[in-house]
């Protein structure tokens, strides 16, 4: 699970530079990949980067939330 862990991250990090140029993609992308996160710090009991990535899951889906109408107009 651990390598599928470290392939996630580097995958949607990568992604997220694809997307980059505030694309509001890149907010769904990087919660997406937030459990990974959770799972790697929570293994190597990096405590601060734990913590860390639930403010960061905050930042993501408060960016979601104000990017919403974007999100609804893609599906219309």
């Amino acid at each position: 699970m651990e390598h599928l862990s470290q392939v996630a991250i580097f995958v949607a990090a990568v992604s997220m530079v694809v997307v980059g140029g505030g694309n509001p993609w890149g907010f769904v992308i990087a919660l997406a990949i937030q459990p990974f996160w959770f799972y790697t710090s929570y293994n190597h009991r990096q405590w601060g980067l734990f913590f860390a990535s639930f403010i960061y899951s905050f930042a993501w889906i408060l960016g979601i939330y104000r990017n919403w109408d974007y999100y609804l107009s893609f599906f219309n």
